[in-house]
């Protein structure tokens, strides 16, 4: 009997496992996100790729095990997938991961005096992004009030009259603010004219009065007993 001679013996490299615990850290104030995972048997290079919502994608490539993605959209939810290169077979995905950036700024943000209340209603569009907001509103006399909601406007009935106020209205997601915030000056009614005084003689009266902030013009109005 004889046997068969021994073939040439050939190498056969495998797919590189897929990656692991890949994780992603945003930074709320620029919107990039640090992503990061541990090293793959078999793996040459990385690629991680997110996609937001609103179909705008982005990736970045290395051979170590964390990258930066930049320029990510703000209020968007992404997902992010990383694929382990090897020159052979390049199909080795994590799991997908979904993280969402930090919300839009408020925009088209509008104030109106109430006269006769006396309050300011703030009102801004929706934000992408966002869960609720706070609208802050600093006068020039150094009174700071707050306001939280879930809609796209805040009633403010406790700013002091004659003030310049300076009005900041920010997005909130439970984890980040809106990168940018809206800010705006906005005026609150006249104060009430303060020491008046009278000088009466047969018929005339001569008013004073002092001024208060912001006023431009008055209007002094007499009324006798007889109406």
């Amino acid at each position: 009997s004889c046997d068969t001679a021994e073939s040439a013996s050939i190498t056969k490299k495998t797919a590189s496992c897929i990656p692991q615990n890949l994780g992603v850290q945003l930074d709320c104030n620029t919107n990039d996100a640090a992503v990061s995972w541990t090293h793959t048997n078999g793996a040459m290079s990385y690629s991680a790729s997110a996609e937001g919502s609103d179909g705008h994608a982005v990736s970045c490539d290395t051979v170590n095990t964390q990258c930066q993605i930049a320029n990510l959209h703000c209020g968007q939810m992404y997902n992010l997938t990383l694929t382990a290169l090897d020159n052979v077979c390049d199909t080795s995905q994590s799991s997908i991961s979904d993280f969402s950036t930090a919300p839009c700024a408020p925009q088209f943000t509008d104030t109106s005096l109430n006269c006769v209340t006396k309050s300011t209603t703030v009102t801004w569009e929706e934000s992408d992004g966002a869960l609720w907001y706070i609208t802050t509103a600093e006068g020039q006399d150094g009174h700071v009030t707050l306001c939280n909601t879930t809609e796209t406007s805040c009633e403010f009935t406790d700013l002091h009259c004659s003030q310049t106020y300076l009005i900041t209205v920010k997005a909130m997601d439970g984890h980040c603010q809106s990168v940018n915030t809206s800010t705006f000056e906005t005026e609150t009614v006249p104060c009430p004219p303060q020491n008046v005084q009278a000088d009466i003689d047969t018929v005339t009266a001569f008013v004073t009065w002092e001024p208060s902030n912001l006023t431009v013009s008055y209007t002094a109005t007499a009324e006798g007993s007889d109406g």
